[in-house]
């Protein structure tokens, strides 16, 4: 798969296995969209096989606070992610969700919670030629 992120947060690639892994790096993270008219991208090649997710979430997830005021981070995502084993990409984003919930223990959100999965069934690769100002980079997982 092909992405392309403009100043979002890296989507999490969840494996079939279990793992999860942030396939996008900070380098490959652009401005967001409509900063800058002479921004470049950076095309991100995301391998993905047959079960794995790819995760997208609004940077109101890891934001949200508890009554402390302590985010909820990535590590709260990773936790609520972990050991899901074979669960559906609509249970992973409920995991997702019920877990900021719990963080924030009744505290009305600040920001959007949002997240969104997708699974592969079949792994289908398209070729294409990189446009003017769009880079394409390999991204090793």
């Amino acid at each position: 798969m092909t992405v392309v992120n403009a100043g979002h947060l890296s989507p999490l690639l969840y494996r079939k296995s279990g793992a999860v892994e942030s396939p996008i790096g900070k380098k490959e993270t652009g401005v967001p969209l409509g900063i800058d008219d002479g921004v470049s991208f950076t095309a991100c090649q995301i391998p993905l096989e047959p079960g794995d997710s790819l995760i997208l979430y609004t940077d109101g997830i890891p934001d949200a606070l508890d009554v402390r005021g302590a985010q909820f981070g990535p590590k709260g995502i990773h936790a609520a992610l972990g050991n899901a084993g074979g669960a559906t990409p609509k249970q992973l984003a409920e995991r997702m969700v019920k877990a900021v919930q719990t963080h924030a223990a009744g505290r009305s959100p600040h920001d959007d919670h949002y997240a969104g999965e997708f699974r592969t069934h079949a792994v289908t690769v398209a070729r294409r030629s990189a446009t003017n100002r769009l880079r394409t980079a390999e991204k090793d997982t």
